[in-house]
């Protein structure tokens, strides 16, 4: 009896895919404010700006995008070869009034031969302003834990906090510990 139920779920679980992997999310939280526009895993979606303008997802011709419409006129930019989910929002760097657009994508990473690595997620930031966008951070944060701070963007690893990037006059820089010699 006691090897019936080993075989049935065994049989089961080769099945299903859920009985072997687990759904894969990033782990990018916010402190501070933040204004969901779009959150998809569907390759064509759309959300909206606080501002009214309307922001769509799609893929065309192996590219991935997202675009704002501001006035009929579209602003795109491309994301990669695919997603498994989409993430944008706005949010306040610096607290001077201004919303960026923050775009997480969570994708499935393949090597240079074509087997699967594994999941990760790229993080970029976006100034936008009547129609115009400007990619102003980019990193690939794989799936550590990253917050997204009024002033900051602090990125970890397994071992604790790696990278700080600090937002000051509409631009990242990365922050370097300097060893204080005594």
């Amino acid at each position: 009896m006691k090897m019936t139920v080993i075989i049935a779920f065994l049989i089961l679980c080769i099945s299903s895919p859920d009985c072997y992997s687990q759904a894969y999310s990033s782990k990018v939280l916010f402190s501070g404010t933040n204004t969901v526009v779009l959150v998809t895993t569907k390759m064509e979606a759309q959300g909206k700006l606080t501002t009214g303008e309307m922001v769509k997802s799609g893929c065309d011709h192996g590219a991935c995008y997202f675009q704002v419409i501001y006035n009929g006129r579209k602003a795109t930019e491309i994301l990669g070869e695919s997603f498994n989910g989409l993430k944008i929002y706005e949010f306040d760097f610096g607290s001077d009034g201004d919303r960026e657009l923050i775009v997480i994508v969570d994708q499935t990473k393949f090597n240079k031969r074509g087997n699967l690595e594994g999941p990760t997620t790229f993080l970029y930031v976006y100034r936008y302003s009547k129609g115009l966008i400007q990619k102003i951070f980019e990193k690939e944060i794989m799936y550590y834990k990253t917050i997204i701070k009024r002033n900051y963007i602090e990125y970890y690893m397994p071992s604790g906090l790696d990278t700080i990037w600090h937002y000051y006059s509409g631009a990242f820089y990365e922050m370097v510990p300097i060893e204080i010699k005594k």
